[in-house]
């Protein structure tokens, strides 16, 4: 569905056949599908109803794919504090920045990313 909705139809992701002699030997999950699912699971985590106070989302760097999702596996998110400051531009809120390590079922890490968020102080 996600090849669909995102319009990546690569074969790593879309052809069962294709990929039985790739390195992977089956169909992977888009990058981009274990950041988004991630991206939610991050958020609902978060302590004290900080999903409503989240103002916007600033970005992501530095990710990393480590190794692959595949079809039907479980992930799951870590989150870190990396830091966290008033905003200079709003008074009511600051700045949040995360590191994400995302890990399948098996707690191998498969990817690894930072986050910042303007959340209300």
């Amino acid at each position: 569905m996600f090849a669909g909705i995102s319009g990546d139809w690569t074969e790593l992701h879309a052809n069962a056949e294709y990929v039985k002699n790739s390195p992977f030997g089956q169909r992977i999950a888009h990058g981009m599908l274990t950041l988004s699912v991630t991206s939610g699971l991050a958020l609902r985590q978060r302590k004290n109803n900080s999903l409503r106070k989240v103002i916007a989302f600033l970005g992501m760097d530095n990710v990393k794919f480590t190794a692959p999702v595949f079809m039907g596996n479980t992930i799951k998110v870590e989150l870190e504090v990396l830091e966290a400051r008033p905003s200079k531009s709003r008074l009511d809120a600051g700045i949040l920045k995360f590191r994400n390590i995302v890990k399948n079922h098996r707690d191998e890490v498969v990817a690894i990313y930072e986050t910042a968020l303007i959340v209300r102080a």
